[in-house]
Protein backbone atom coordinates (compact mmCIF):
# COMPACT_ATOMS: atom_id res chain seq x y z
CA UNK A 1 0.00 0.00 0.00
CA UNK A 2 1.07 3.88 -0.58
CA UNK A 3 1.22 3.53 3.30
CA UNK A 4 3.75 0.89 3.75
CA UNK A 5 5.92 1.94 0.69
CA UNK A 6 5.71 5.39 3.16
CA UNK A 7 7.28 3.57 5.89
CA UNK A 8 9.89 1.77 4.10
CA UNK A 9 11.16 4.93 2.91
CA UNK A 10 12.07 5.84 6.14
CA UNK A 11 13.97 2.57 6.79
CA UNK A 12 15.62 3.70 3.86
CA UNK A 13 16.56 7.33 5.36
CA UNK A 14 14.83 8.82 2.70
CA UNK A 15 13.29 11.01 5.21
CA UNK A 16 13.35 14.64 3.71
CA UNK A 17 11.11 14.45 1.21
CA UNK A 18 8.23 17.38 1.60
CA UNK A 19 5.30 16.84 0.50
CA UNK A 20 5.57 12.94 0.40
CA UNK A 21 5.12 11.75 -3.21
CA UNK A 22 2.45 9.38 -3.58
CA UNK A 23 4.48 6.81 -4.46
CA UNK A 24 8.16 5.84 -3.55
CA UNK A 25 10.18 2.81 -4.15
CA UNK A 26 13.68 2.84 -2.82
CA UNK A 27 16.69 0.24 -2.84
CA UNK A 28 20.79 0.14 -2.69
CA UNK A 29 23.53 1.77 -0.61
CA UNK A 30 22.85 4.72 -2.01
CA UNK A 31 25.11 6.79 -5.28
CA UNK A 32 26.82 10.48 -5.37
CA UNK A 33 27.01 13.75 -7.37
CA UNK A 34 30.09 15.82 -8.31
CA UNK A 35 29.35 19.64 -8.93
CA UNK A 36 31.87 19.58 -11.34
CA UNK A 37 30.41 16.46 -13.46
CA UNK A 38 27.13 16.23 -12.76
CA UNK A 39 24.62 17.50 -15.44
CA UNK A 40 20.55 18.48 -15.89
CA UNK A 41 19.85 18.00 -19.68
CA UNK A 42 16.79 18.86 -21.56
CA UNK A 43 16.51 16.05 -24.05
CA UNK A 44 13.71 16.85 -26.37
CA UNK A 45 12.62 20.15 -28.47
CA UNK A 46 10.84 22.32 -26.50
CA UNK A 47 9.95 26.14 -27.23
CA UNK A 48 12.77 28.71 -26.50
CA UNK A 49 10.50 30.31 -23.90
CA UNK A 50 9.62 26.85 -21.84
CA UNK A 51 13.31 25.40 -22.31
CA UNK A 52 14.34 29.09 -20.65
CA UNK A 53 12.36 28.73 -17.87
CA UNK A 54 13.31 24.86 -17.49
CA UNK A 55 16.98 26.03 -17.31
CA UNK A 56 16.69 28.60 -14.89
CA UNK A 57 15.18 25.71 -12.20
CA UNK A 58 17.92 23.51 -13.57
CA UNK A 59 20.35 26.32 -12.20
CA UNK A 60 18.49 26.92 -8.84
CA UNK A 61 18.46 22.91 -8.45
CA UNK A 62 22.25 22.67 -8.85
CA UNK A 63 22.63 25.51 -6.34
CA UNK A 64 20.39 23.52 -3.90
CA UNK A 65 22.32 20.62 -4.07
CA UNK A 66 26.04 21.51 -3.65
CA UNK A 67 26.09 24.74 -2.49
CA UNK A 68 24.07 24.12 1.15
CA UNK A 69 26.22 25.37 3.70
CA UNK A 70 25.73 22.03 6.04
CA UNK A 71 26.89 19.54 3.58
CA UNK A 72 30.72 18.61 4.62
CA UNK A 73 28.70 17.62 8.23
CA UNK A 74 27.23 13.74 7.71
CA UNK A 75 28.08 10.79 9.82
CA UNK A 76 26.08 9.19 6.38
CA UNK A 77 27.71 7.75 4.06
CA UNK A 78 27.70 5.35 0.63
CA UNK A 79 28.54 1.52 1.92
CA UNK A 80 31.14 -0.45 -0.62
CA UNK A 81 32.26 1.22 -3.72
CA UNK A 82 31.30 5.05 -4.54
CA UNK A 83 29.26 5.21 -7.62
CA UNK A 84 28.46 8.65 -9.52
CA UNK A 85 25.44 10.01 -10.91
CA UNK A 86 26.01 11.50 -14.42
CA UNK A 87 22.99 12.94 -15.46
CA UNK A 88 19.49 13.93 -14.49
CA UNK A 89 17.76 13.73 -18.12
CA UNK A 90 14.37 15.95 -18.44
CA UNK A 91 11.63 15.26 -20.53
CA UNK A 92 8.44 17.33 -20.98
CA UNK A 93 5.50 16.82 -23.28
CA UNK A 94 4.62 20.27 -23.85
CA UNK A 95 5.61 23.35 -24.14
CA UNK A 96 2.43 25.02 -22.65
CA UNK A 97 3.63 27.73 -20.59
CA UNK A 98 -0.30 28.54 -19.55
CA UNK A 99 -0.65 27.95 -15.71
CA UNK A 100 -4.39 27.37 -14.47
CA UNK A 101 -5.84 25.34 -12.36
CA UNK A 102 -6.60 22.90 -14.63
CA UNK A 103 -2.41 22.74 -15.49
CA UNK A 104 -1.15 18.61 -15.06
CA UNK A 105 1.34 19.24 -12.21
CA UNK A 106 2.06 15.49 -12.27
CA UNK A 107 5.95 13.86 -12.72
CA UNK A 108 7.32 11.01 -12.70
CA UNK A 109 11.20 10.35 -11.41
CA UNK A 110 13.76 7.82 -11.84
CA UNK A 111 16.70 6.97 -10.36
CA UNK A 112 19.78 4.29 -10.88
CA UNK A 113 23.47 3.92 -11.89
CA UNK A 114 22.63 4.37 -15.37
CA UNK A 115 21.16 7.89 -14.58
CA UNK A 116 18.23 9.63 -13.73
CA UNK A 117 15.40 10.80 -15.81
CA UNK A 118 11.93 12.88 -15.04
CA UNK A 119 9.20 12.94 -17.05
CA UNK A 120 6.28 15.49 -16.99
CA UNK A 121 3.56 16.61 -19.22
CA UNK A 122 3.97 19.93 -18.49
CA UNK A 123 6.77 22.47 -17.52
CA UNK A 124 4.69 22.87 -13.96
CA UNK A 125 5.05 19.10 -13.29
CA UNK A 126 8.63 19.40 -13.95
CA UNK A 127 9.49 21.94 -11.88
CA UNK A 128 8.15 19.93 -8.91
CA UNK A 129 9.96 16.81 -9.52
CA UNK A 130 13.26 19.24 -9.85
CA UNK A 131 11.83 19.79 -6.51
CA UNK A 132 11.91 16.49 -5.45
CA UNK A 133 14.39 15.14 -6.61
CA UNK A 134 16.65 18.21 -4.96
CA UNK A 135 14.94 16.53 -1.48
CA UNK A 136 16.52 13.36 -2.27
CA UNK A 137 19.98 14.59 -1.92
CA UNK A 138 21.56 14.86 1.45
CA UNK A 139 25.44 15.31 2.57
CA UNK A 140 27.52 11.92 2.49
CA UNK A 141 30.75 11.64 4.11
CA UNK A 142 32.75 9.96 1.96
CA UNK A 143 31.92 11.71 -1.25
CA UNK A 144 30.25 15.14 -0.68
CA UNK A 145 26.92 15.17 -1.80
CA UNK A 146 24.33 12.07 -2.98
CA UNK A 147 21.44 9.90 -2.62
CA UNK A 148 21.15 7.64 0.14
CA UNK A 149 19.82 5.02 -2.41
CA UNK A 150 21.15 3.74 -5.80
CA UNK A 151 17.57 3.06 -6.85
CA UNK A 152 14.68 5.34 -6.80
CA UNK A 153 11.18 5.35 -8.26
CA UNK A 154 8.68 8.36 -7.51
CA UNK A 155 5.12 8.55 -9.04
CA UNK A 156 3.45 12.11 -7.92
CA UNK A 157 0.47 14.08 -8.35
CA UNK A 158 -1.43 16.53 -6.21
CA UNK A 159 -4.51 15.75 -4.74
CA UNK A 160 -5.96 19.22 -4.61
CA UNK A 161 -5.30 21.59 -7.44
CA UNK A 162 -5.29 24.66 -5.39
CA UNK A 163 -2.79 24.96 -3.11
CA UNK A 164 -2.13 28.56 -1.49
CA UNK A 165 -0.37 31.24 0.70
CA UNK A 166 -2.69 34.61 1.16
CA UNK A 167 -0.22 37.28 1.58
CA UNK A 168 -1.36 41.05 3.16
CA UNK A 169 -0.05 44.12 1.91
CA UNK A 170 -2.41 46.45 3.06
CA UNK A 171 -2.06 46.12 7.43
CA UNK A 172 1.76 45.68 6.61
CA UNK A 173 3.83 46.90 3.37
CA UNK A 174 5.77 43.99 2.19
CA UNK A 175 8.76 45.00 -0.46
CA UNK A 176 8.90 43.22 -3.22
CA UNK A 177 12.28 41.27 -1.74
CA UNK A 178 9.78 39.94 0.61
CA UNK A 179 7.00 38.70 -1.62
CA UNK A 180 9.51 36.72 -3.79
CA UNK A 181 11.47 35.34 -0.82
CA UNK A 182 7.90 33.66 0.11
CA UNK A 183 7.59 32.85 -3.24
CA UNK A 184 11.01 30.96 -3.31
CA UNK A 185 9.87 29.29 -0.24
CA UNK A 186 5.94 28.25 -1.65
CA UNK A 187 7.93 26.46 -4.29
CA UNK A 188 9.82 24.55 -2.23
CA UNK A 189 6.77 23.14 -0.28
CA UNK A 190 5.04 22.67 -4.22
CA UNK A 191 1.96 25.74 -2.94
CA UNK A 192 1.05 26.86 -6.40
CA UNK A 193 -1.09 30.45 -5.50
CA UNK A 194 -0.33 33.51 -3.97
CA UNK A 195 -3.38 35.03 -2.72
CA UNK A 196 -2.54 38.36 -3.03
CA UNK A 197 -4.81 40.56 -0.41
CA UNK A 198 -3.38 43.98 -1.80
CA UNK A 199 -6.07 46.32 0.08
CA UNK A 200 -7.56 46.88 3.08
CA UNK A 201 -8.92 49.65 5.16
CA UNK A 202 -5.23 50.83 6.69
CA UNK A 203 -3.64 51.18 3.33
CA UNK A 204 -4.55 50.97 -0.36
CA UNK A 205 -1.03 50.74 -1.77
CA UNK A 206 -1.04 49.60 -5.66
CA UNK A 207 -0.45 52.43 -8.31
CA UNK A 208 -2.70 52.66 -10.81
CA UNK A 209 -2.77 54.60 -13.91
CA UNK A 210 -7.29 55.00 -14.41
CA UNK A 211 -7.86 55.25 -10.53
CA UNK A 212 -4.41 57.07 -9.59
CA UNK A 213 -6.32 59.19 -6.37
CA UNK A 214 -6.53 55.24 -4.74
CA UNK A 215 -3.17 55.28 -4.00
CA UNK A 216 -3.56 58.36 -1.73
CA UNK A 217 -4.46 55.41 0.67
CA UNK A 218 -1.43 54.56 0.84
CA UNK A 219 0.89 54.77 4.18
CA UNK A 220 3.39 57.03 2.27
CA UNK A 221 4.18 57.72 -1.44
CA UNK A 222 6.58 55.48 -1.55
CA UNK A 223 5.33 52.33 -0.18
CA UNK A 224 2.97 51.53 -3.39
CA UNK A 225 3.41 48.44 -5.95
CA UNK A 226 4.30 49.68 -9.50
CA UNK A 227 3.13 48.03 -12.43
CA UNK A 228 6.68 47.27 -12.93
CA UNK A 229 6.87 45.86 -9.82
CA UNK A 230 3.50 43.88 -9.86
CA UNK A 231 4.83 42.20 -13.23
CA UNK A 232 8.10 41.00 -11.34
CA UNK A 233 6.24 39.47 -8.72
CA UNK A 234 4.33 37.51 -11.16
CA UNK A 235 6.69 36.10 -13.19
CA UNK A 236 8.78 35.34 -10.25
CA UNK A 237 6.22 33.23 -9.16
CA UNK A 238 5.30 31.98 -12.69
CA UNK A 239 9.09 30.69 -13.25
CA UNK A 240 8.17 28.66 -10.00
CA UNK A 241 5.01 27.19 -10.84
CA UNK A 242 2.91 30.06 -8.53
CA UNK A 243 0.14 31.82 -9.98
CA UNK A 244 -0.82 35.28 -8.11
CA UNK A 245 -4.55 35.96 -7.62
CA UNK A 246 -5.23 39.73 -6.56
CA UNK A 247 -7.64 40.44 -4.19
CA UNK A 248 -9.25 44.14 -4.04
CA UNK A 249 -11.62 43.79 -1.04
CA UNK A 250 -15.24 45.88 -1.02
CA UNK A 251 -17.72 46.64 0.31
CA UNK A 252 -16.09 45.96 3.41
CA UNK A 253 -12.82 46.75 4.50
CA UNK A 254 -12.29 50.38 1.93
CA UNK A 255 -11.73 52.83 4.49
CA UNK A 256 -8.20 53.65 2.41
CA UNK A 257 -10.29 54.08 -1.05
CA UNK A 258 -11.64 56.95 0.93
CA UNK A 259 -8.70 59.48 0.97
CA UNK A 260 -8.82 59.63 -3.02
CA UNK A 261 -12.45 58.95 -3.79
CA UNK A 262 -14.72 60.55 -0.75
CA UNK A 263 -17.65 60.24 -2.87
CA UNK A 264 -17.62 56.86 -3.24
CA UNK A 265 -17.11 55.55 0.22
CA UNK A 266 -18.60 55.29 3.41
CA UNK A 267 -15.18 55.25 5.53
CA UNK A 268 -17.06 56.19 8.88
CA UNK A 269 -18.60 52.41 7.96
CA UNK A 270 -15.49 51.28 6.35
CA UNK A 271 -17.00 50.11 3.46
CA UNK A 272 -17.68 51.89 -0.06
CA UNK A 273 -21.10 53.39 -0.31
CA UNK A 274 -23.14 50.02 -2.33
CA UNK A 275 -25.60 53.01 -3.70
CA UNK A 276 -23.39 55.88 -5.31
CA UNK A 277 -22.93 55.48 -9.36
CA UNK A 278 -19.66 56.84 -8.23
CA UNK A 279 -18.69 53.94 -6.47
CA UNK A 280 -19.58 51.72 -9.77
CA UNK A 281 -17.73 54.11 -12.18
CA UNK A 282 -14.54 53.54 -9.90
CA UNK A 283 -15.01 50.17 -9.51
CA UNK A 284 -15.46 49.89 -13.36
CA UNK A 285 -12.12 51.50 -14.32
CA UNK A 286 -10.33 49.65 -11.23
CA UNK A 287 -11.27 46.06 -12.29
CA UNK A 288 -10.70 46.46 -16.27
CA UNK A 289 -7.41 48.12 -15.47
CA UNK A 290 -6.10 45.17 -12.45
CA UNK A 291 -7.52 42.37 -14.10
CA UNK A 292 -4.97 43.63 -16.86
CA UNK A 293 -2.62 43.07 -15.44
CA UNK A 294 -2.46 39.98 -13.45
CA UNK A 295 -3.40 37.28 -16.23
CA UNK A 296 -4.91 35.12 -14.17
CA UNK A 297 -8.44 33.94 -14.60
CA UNK A 298 -9.40 34.31 -10.57
CA UNK A 299 -9.91 37.38 -9.04
CA UNK A 300 -11.26 38.26 -5.89
CA UNK A 301 -13.38 40.05 -4.71
CA UNK A 302 -13.94 40.47 -1.26
CA UNK A 303 -17.29 40.34 0.44
CA UNK A 304 -16.91 39.77 3.94
CA UNK A 305 -17.40 41.54 7.17
CA UNK A 306 -19.87 44.49 6.50
CA UNK A 307 -21.20 46.68 9.01
CA UNK A 308 -24.76 46.78 8.72
CA UNK A 309 -25.43 48.95 11.90
CA UNK A 310 -23.01 51.37 10.61
CA UNK A 311 -24.95 51.00 6.91
CA UNK A 312 -28.57 51.63 9.36
CA UNK A 313 -26.72 55.21 10.35
CA UNK A 314 -25.78 56.38 6.79
CA UNK A 315 -28.32 58.82 5.42
CA UNK A 316 -27.59 57.91 2.08
CA UNK A 317 -28.05 54.40 2.65
CA UNK A 318 -31.28 54.35 4.17
CA UNK A 319 -32.30 57.35 1.87
CA UNK A 320 -31.47 54.75 -1.52
CA UNK A 321 -32.77 51.77 0.84
CA UNK A 322 -36.44 53.69 0.69
CA UNK A 323 -36.51 54.49 -2.21
CA UNK A 324 -35.78 51.36 -3.44
CA UNK A 325 -38.30 49.78 -1.01
CA UNK A 326 -35.79 47.94 0.76
CA UNK A 327 -36.88 47.06 4.39
CA UNK A 328 -34.50 48.71 7.06
CA UNK A 329 -33.27 45.41 8.95
CA UNK A 330 -31.40 42.42 8.22
CA UNK A 331 -33.06 41.00 5.21
CA UNK A 332 -32.71 44.38 2.97
CA UNK A 333 -29.05 45.32 4.32
CA UNK A 334 -28.40 41.45 2.97
CA UNK A 335 -30.43 42.30 -0.11
CA UNK A 336 -27.97 45.46 -0.86
CA UNK A 337 -25.50 43.53 -0.18
CA UNK A 338 -26.63 41.06 -2.95
CA UNK A 339 -27.05 43.54 -5.75
CA UNK A 340 -23.57 45.61 -4.89
CA UNK A 341 -21.22 41.82 -5.64
CA UNK A 342 -23.89 40.80 -8.39
CA UNK A 343 -22.66 44.29 -10.31
CA UNK A 344 -19.25 43.91 -9.10
CA UNK A 345 -19.34 40.22 -10.45
CA UNK A 346 -20.77 41.41 -13.61
CA UNK A 347 -17.85 43.88 -14.47
CA UNK A 348 -15.66 41.41 -13.81
CA UNK A 349 -16.99 38.76 -16.08
CA UNK A 350 -16.93 41.37 -18.86
CA UNK A 351 -13.23 41.22 -18.48
CA UNK A 352 -13.01 37.25 -18.27
CA UNK A 353 -12.09 36.78 -14.74
CA UNK A 354 -13.88 34.14 -12.21
CA UNK A 355 -15.04 35.94 -8.84
CA UNK A 356 -13.69 34.32 -5.61
CA UNK A 357 -15.20 35.67 -2.56
CA UNK A 358 -15.26 35.30 1.09
CA UNK A 359 -18.16 33.27 2.12
CA UNK A 360 -20.67 35.84 3.61
CA UNK A 361 -20.74 36.36 -0.37
CA UNK A 362 -22.97 33.35 -0.03
CA UNK A 363 -24.37 33.42 3.46
CA UNK A 364 -26.92 36.41 2.29
CA UNK A 365 -28.39 34.51 0.11
CA UNK A 366 -28.77 31.69 2.43
CA UNK A 367 -31.88 30.15 4.64
CA UNK A 368 -33.06 32.05 7.33
CA UNK A 369 -35.26 31.06 10.31
CA UNK A 370 -38.31 32.65 8.33
CA UNK A 371 -37.22 31.63 4.89
CA UNK A 372 -35.63 28.51 4.84
CA UNK A 373 -36.19 27.52 1.02
CA UNK A 374 -34.30 31.44 -0.51
CA UNK A 375 -34.28 32.01 -4.27
CA UNK A 376 -31.19 30.01 -5.54
CA UNK A 377 -27.99 32.32 -4.94
CA UNK A 378 -27.63 35.13 -8.00
CA UNK A 379 -23.68 35.09 -8.06
CA UNK A 380 -22.01 33.67 -11.24
CA UNK A 381 -22.68 29.72 -11.46
CA UNK A 382 -18.19 29.33 -11.63
CA UNK A 383 -17.78 31.64 -8.39
CA UNK A 384 -15.26 30.11 -6.00
CA UNK A 385 -16.63 30.76 -2.27
CA UNK A 386 -13.28 30.83 0.21
CA UNK A 387 -14.61 29.06 3.77
CA UNK A 388 -13.33 30.85 6.72
CA UNK A 389 -15.84 31.09 9.22
CA UNK A 390 -16.72 28.25 11.41
CA UNK A 391 -20.07 26.26 11.19
CA UNK A 392 -21.30 27.40 14.49
CA UNK A 393 -21.31 31.16 13.89
CA UNK A 394 -23.26 30.60 10.33
CA UNK A 395 -24.65 28.27 7.96
CA UNK A 396 -22.32 28.42 4.22
CA UNK A 397 -20.36 25.60 5.63
CA UNK A 398 -18.23 23.46 3.01
CA UNK A 399 -21.37 21.08 2.94
CA UNK A 400 -23.61 24.07 2.51
CA UNK A 401 -21.04 25.46 -0.45
CA UNK A 402 -21.01 22.59 -2.12
CA UNK A 403 -24.59 21.84 -2.34
CA UNK A 404 -24.49 18.81 -0.19
CA UNK A 405 -27.03 20.80 2.37
CA UNK A 406 -27.07 22.66 5.68
CA UNK A 407 -26.35 20.43 8.61
CA UNK A 408 -29.56 19.72 11.24
CA UNK A 409 -31.77 21.34 9.22
CA UNK A 410 -33.50 18.89 6.47
CA UNK A 411 -35.41 21.85 5.45
CA UNK A 412 -32.93 24.57 4.42
CA UNK A 413 -32.00 24.03 1.35
CA UNK A 414 -31.19 25.71 -1.81
CA UNK A 415 -34.14 24.84 -4.67
CA UNK A 416 -34.31 21.92 -7.35
CA UNK A 417 -31.53 22.04 -9.65
CA UNK A 418 -28.37 24.53 -7.51
CA UNK A 419 -25.55 22.23 -7.90
CA UNK A 420 -23.44 24.60 -5.30
CA UNK A 421 -20.25 26.44 -5.50
CA UNK A 422 -16.71 25.48 -6.20
CA UNK A 423 -14.79 26.02 -2.60
CA UNK A 424 -11.46 26.76 -1.11
CA UNK A 425 -10.63 25.97 2.94
CA UNK A 426 -8.84 28.25 5.02
CA UNK A 427 -10.30 27.20 8.31
CA UNK A 428 -7.88 26.10 10.82
CA UNK A 429 -4.78 27.44 8.57
CA UNK A 430 -4.65 30.58 10.10
CA UNK A 431 -1.27 31.62 10.06
CA UNK A 432 -1.33 34.60 11.93
CA UNK A 433 -2.64 33.32 15.18
CA UNK A 434 0.62 33.92 17.50
CA UNK A 435 -0.68 31.05 20.67
CA UNK A 436 -0.34 28.21 17.84
CA UNK A 437 3.40 29.20 16.08
CA UNK A 438 5.00 26.09 17.13
CA UNK A 439 1.70 23.94 16.92
CA UNK A 440 2.28 22.06 12.99
CA UNK A 441 1.36 19.40 14.32
CA UNK A 442 -2.44 20.78 14.56
CA UNK A 443 -2.43 22.19 11.23
CA UNK A 444 -1.33 19.32 9.74
CA UNK A 445 -3.96 17.15 11.02
CA UNK A 446 -6.95 19.47 9.68
CA UNK A 447 -8.08 17.45 6.93
CA UNK A 448 -9.91 20.30 3.92
CA UNK A 449 -13.59 18.20 3.52
CA UNK A 450 -14.44 17.63 7.44
CA UNK A 451 -14.79 19.69 9.97
CA UNK A 452 -14.56 17.00 12.56
CA UNK A 453 -11.22 16.32 14.46
CA UNK A 454 -9.65 12.94 14.33
CA UNK A 455 -6.99 11.09 15.76
CA UNK A 456 -4.94 8.45 14.30
CA UNK A 457 -3.03 5.23 15.10
CA UNK A 458 0.30 4.09 13.83
CA UNK A 459 -1.25 3.13 11.08
CA UNK A 460 -2.97 6.35 9.89
CA UNK A 461 -6.22 4.40 10.52
CA UNK A 462 -9.00 7.10 12.40
CA UNK A 463 -9.60 6.01 16.09
CA UNK A 464 -11.95 8.59 17.19
CA UNK A 465 -13.68 11.86 15.23
CA UNK A 466 -15.68 14.91 16.89
CA UNK A 467 -16.46 18.66 16.65
CA UNK A 468 -17.76 21.16 19.00
CA UNK A 469 -21.62 21.05 19.34
CA UNK A 470 -22.27 24.66 18.45
CA UNK A 471 -25.14 26.66 19.73
CA UNK A 472 -27.90 28.79 17.68
CA UNK A 473 -31.51 29.12 17.19
CA UNK A 474 -31.55 26.28 14.75
CA UNK A 475 -29.57 24.22 16.41
CA UNK A 476 -30.60 20.75 18.26
CA UNK A 477 -28.38 18.77 21.35
CA UNK A 478 -26.87 16.97 18.64
CA UNK A 479 -23.29 18.18 17.00
CA UNK A 480 -23.96 18.69 13.32
CA UNK A 481 -20.43 18.08 11.56
CA UNK A 482 -19.87 18.31 8.14
CA UNK A 483 -17.80 15.37 6.29
CA UNK A 484 -17.40 15.16 2.61
CA UNK A 485 -15.03 12.08 2.58
CA UNK A 486 -16.98 9.60 0.10
CA UNK A 487 -19.17 11.97 -1.25
CA UNK A 488 -17.54 12.49 -4.54
CA UNK A 489 -19.92 15.48 -6.15
CA UNK A 490 -19.74 17.38 -3.20
CA UNK A 491 -15.57 17.19 -2.62
CA UNK A 492 -14.96 17.52 -5.85
CA UNK A 493 -16.39 20.80 -5.82
CA UNK A 494 -13.17 21.41 -3.22
CA UNK A 495 -10.75 22.87 -5.30
CA UNK A 496 -8.15 22.96 -2.34
CA UNK A 497 -7.21 25.71 -0.09
CA UNK A 498 -5.38 28.38 1.57
CA UNK A 499 -3.24 29.17 4.83
CA UNK A 500 -4.15 33.16 5.39
CA UNK A 501 -1.38 35.33 6.93
CA UNK A 502 -3.38 38.47 7.71
CA UNK A 503 -0.86 41.15 8.52
CA UNK A 504 -1.66 43.45 11.22
CA UNK A 505 1.18 41.82 13.30
CA UNK A 506 3.25 41.00 10.51
CA UNK A 507 5.86 42.75 8.46
CA UNK A 508 8.57 41.75 6.63
CA UNK A 509 10.67 41.41 9.85
CA UNK A 510 8.36 38.29 10.99
CA UNK A 511 6.69 36.77 8.31
CA UNK A 512 8.62 33.86 7.13
CA UNK A 513 8.98 32.76 10.34
CA UNK A 514 5.35 33.19 11.59
CA UNK A 515 4.53 31.21 8.09
CA UNK A 516 6.78 28.40 8.25
CA UNK A 517 6.70 25.63 9.18
CA UNK A 518 3.08 25.78 9.36
CA UNK A 519 2.71 26.37 5.77
CA UNK A 520 4.60 23.20 5.19
CA UNK A 521 2.16 21.57 7.03
CA UNK A 522 -0.90 23.01 4.91
CA UNK A 523 1.15 22.25 1.51
CA UNK A 524 1.64 18.31 2.80
CA UNK A 525 -2.14 18.64 3.75
CA UNK A 526 -3.30 19.67 -0.06
CA UNK A 527 -0.31 17.44 -1.66
CA UNK A 528 -0.18 14.39 -0.55
CA UNK A 529 -2.89 11.60 0.46
CA UNK A 530 -5.58 11.90 2.91
CA UNK A 531 -4.13 8.68 4.75
CA UNK A 532 -0.71 10.29 5.29
CA UNK A 533 -2.07 12.21 8.57
CA UNK A 534 0.18 11.16 11.41
CA UNK A 535 2.01 14.31 12.33
CA UNK A 536 3.62 12.45 14.66
CA UNK A 537 5.09 9.70 12.44
CA UNK A 538 6.06 12.95 10.19
CA UNK A 539 8.01 14.60 12.56
CA UNK A 540 11.45 13.03 11.58
CA UNK A 541 10.85 14.30 7.73
CA UNK A 542 9.34 18.20 8.87
CA UNK A 543 12.67 18.24 11.38
CA UNK A 544 14.67 17.54 8.27
CA UNK A 545 12.53 20.06 5.65
CA UNK A 546 13.09 22.94 8.47
CA UNK A 547 16.55 22.01 8.06
CA UNK A 548 16.53 22.23 4.68
CA UNK A 549 14.68 25.70 4.27
CA UNK A 550 17.36 26.96 6.36
CA UNK A 551 19.81 26.16 4.27
CA UNK A 552 18.44 27.89 1.69
CA UNK A 553 17.29 30.87 3.57
CA UNK A 554 14.05 30.79 5.00
CA UNK A 555 13.87 31.91 8.28
CA UNK A 556 11.74 28.98 9.87
CA UNK A 557 10.59 29.05 13.33
CA UNK A 558 12.39 26.61 15.47
CA UNK A 559 10.63 23.00 16.21
CA UNK A 560 12.70 22.54 19.85
CA UNK A 561 16.24 21.71 19.92
CA UNK A 562 18.55 20.68 17.36
CA UNK A 563 21.61 21.26 15.45
CA UNK A 564 19.93 23.15 12.99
Amino acid sequence: SRQSVWRYCLSMVLTGLWPQPALVLAAGSGICLSPSSFRVDLVQGLSPRAAERLQRAFKRLKGHIFNSPSRAHTHLQVEGGVEWLAQLSVRVASSDLRLTVRTNESYELTVNLSGAQLLAPTVYGALHGLETFSQLTSPLANCGVGINASTVFIQDAPRFRWRGLMLDTARHFLPVPTLTGMLDAMSYNKLNVLHWHISDSQSFPLATRKTKALARGAFAPHLVYTTSDVQAVIAFAADRGIRVVPELDSPGHATSWSLGYPNATLPQCHTTDPTANATFALLADLVSEVSALFPDEFFHIGGDEVDFNCWNNSERVVAYMSRHNLPRNNTGFKELTVQYIGRVASLLGEQGKTVIAWQEAMDHYGPTAANPTPPSPQLPANAVIEQWLEPEWNWANLSAITGEGYLGRPDARWPAGFQGFEALVTLGWYLDAVADLNSWEAVYVREPLTNQSCTYDSHHREVSCECKCPSGPWRDDKCHCYDLRGKADAAAKVLGGEAPIWGEHIDASNLESRAWPRASAVAERLWSAMELNNATAATPRMLKHRCRMLERGVRVTPLGPGFC
